[in-house]
């Protein structure tokens, strides 16, 4: 066996190796999406949490207006609520609608200008040290989010005991384009099945930059985010296991976001991402020498956009044999080869099957969706191959905002069915200092 035969056996190994131990967590988020699985802990009622709300926002005048209205209609206590605004670089009229928004409402939302632009989690940490709340909450500039959403966080935090909570964004621009849509069915079928799965079965489940949520004195004892990271979110939650915190899924908490809707703004943000989880990876490489399951599922989780590059290299290779017949394929290749081809075969079933239970009855429809997504995964692959060989060369990438366009469609009209009558409880009890989390419990 050459050297070339050797290489392609070892990445096929790895690639192998990868989806076998995901498979599992994939099976176990599609069977709690089925079942419709929650949590049977009542919720006490209490004195509820204060939240403080953290917003980076550099040129979003098409979108920052849109947000601040929304956190102006939550229904949470208004004097257990602080609203930080930060902004720094704009060169549109994003400073001058922020501050209309401080002036309008000064007890209840906070502007900080900044003359000096850095980036996202340099602009986070500035917002942190104004904080006062017990948990904090990070909104992109694009968000939508629901009425409810910080009483669900509060339910969340309660029952699950987590130091983080993880939220669920949805598409707000679902229909703009084939782009957005491929990417909301490939949070569907992969991303939200594979945090859910985690969630039950306690393992790691990163931070995703917006809907987050973490208690403000665990952020601090962490020293907040890092600056230097081109995904800080990440970063963030692979540091918090290093201390034994617990980041928990709550699907049920809802903000509705902008997808990408260009390939260029896809190429660029899935380049950051990767590149993003590598340096991650490559940071916390010590929880590995742990023997802990949850560093284990760190480093596995990481290494992601990797394994999804060397997909890329393995399928070139293959195709390069089929045409060729160059490669001397022996036993061992043949084995592992076929191994790999069907349990990815079986990770391609999960995933369309994860795609019919998204809503409360069954969507077989959505089923069509399966082929072009096969398509979309194939470029993340490119992508991914090529930010691999770019972390492998050391070539500087710096870090990039995601371009917003203000699109929005008939997707926030799928809210669930039960939601006004929650907020019609949830008015009466709107001044009282004290809210009931079990009314929140009992409607989620």
């Amino acid at each position: 066996m050459g050297i070339v035969e050797l290489s392609f056996l070892l990445l096929l190994s790895l690639l192998l190796l990868w989806t076998m131990y995901n498979l599992p967590i994939l099976v176990k988020g599609l069977a709690v999406i089925r079942s419709h699985e929650l949590s049977e802990k009542k919720a006490s009622q209490g004195d509820l949490p204060s939240f403080s709300v953290i917003i980076a926002a550099k040129s979003e005048e098409k979108v920052i207006g849109r947000l601040l209205d929304g956190l102006l209609k939550l229904d949470y206590p208004k004097d257990k609520t602080q609203i930080i605004v930060v902004e720094d670089g704009s060169d549109d009229r994003t400073r001058e609608i922020c501050e209309s928004y401080a002036q309008r409402c000064p007890s209840l939302i906070e502007f900080h200008h900044r003359d000096l632009s850095e980036n996202k989690p340099a602009a986070l940490n500035y917002g942190l040290r104004r904080a006062k709340g017990d948990i904090i909450t990070i909104l992109d500039a694009d968000n939508i989010p629901e009425k409810d959403i910080l009483l669900r966080a509060a339910t969340a935090f309660e029952n699950s005991g987590a130091a983080a909570v993880q939220g669920q964004t949805c598409p707000i621009n679902l229909q703009q384009n084939l782009l957005t849509r491929l990417e909301a069915y490939n949070q569907d079928s992969w991303f939200k099945t594979y945090l859910t799965g985690k969630t039950s079965l306690k393992l790691f489940v990163p931070l995703t930059g917006s809907c987050s949520f973490i208690k403000r004195s665990v952020l601090l004892e962490c020293g907040g985010w890092e600056e230097k990271s081109l995904t800080e979110d990440v970063e963030l939650a692979a540091r918090l296991i290093t201390r034994n915190h617990r980041i928990h899924y709550a699907p049920e908490i809802r903000s509705w976001q902008e997808n990408a809707s260009s390939l260029r703004q896809v190429i660029k943000q899935r380049r950051r991402w990767s590149r993003g989880y590598m340096e991650t990876l490559v940071k916390y490489a010590s929880l590995l020498t742990q023997g802990s399951r949850i560093g284990l599922d760190v480093e596995a989780t990481l290494i992601g956009p990797v394994i999804v590059g060397i997909c890329f290299l393995t399928n070139t290779i293959g195709i390069y044999d089929f045409v060729s017949h160059n490669l001397n394929v022996g036993w061992q290749l043949r084995t592992v080869s076929a191994a790999t081809g069907l349990l990815t075969l079986a990770t391609f079933i999960v995933c369309g099957a994860a795609l019919l239970y998204q809503c409360e009855t069954k969507r077989w429809r959505n089923l069509v969706w399966t082929p072009p997504l096969i398509v979309y995964w194939g470029l993340q692959m490119v992508i991914a191959f090529y930010t691999t060989l770019c972390f492998l060369l050391r070539i500087p990438q710096s870090w990039e905002k995601t371009e917003k366009t203000g699109s929005t469609d008939s997707a926030r009209q799928t809210a669930r069915p039960q939601d006004e009558a929650f907020y019609e409880r949830i008015r009466q009890k709107h001044g009282s200092r004290k809210a009931t989390i079990a009314v929140a419990r009992k409607m989620s």
